[in-house]
């Protein structure tokens, strides 16, 4: 059975405003996807980060991609 490809798209959807966030250094594209008791785990600049969702956001918000920043969704 295939699945609708629609279901694709707005997963791809959902991958690219967490991309656009990243990139544009604005976590208000990224809120429209996390519940709020989301949680955060990974590391920045080699440092572990573990929080709430807050943490990601505030690390978007204040944290810049950089010229050399490339996201791919496949």
């Amino acid at each position: 059975m295939r699945a609708n490809i629609a279901e694709y798209k707005a997963v791809e959807n959902a991958a690219m405003k967490f991309v656009k966030s990243v990139a544009e250094g604005n976590s208000s594209y990224a809120k429209e996807l996390f519940v709020n008791e989301a949680v955060l785990f990974g590391y920045l600049d080699g440092k572990l980060e573990l929080g709430s969702i807050e943490l990601f956001y505030h690390n978007v918000d204040t944290v810049v991609a950089g010229i050399d920043f490339k996201a791919r969704i496949d």
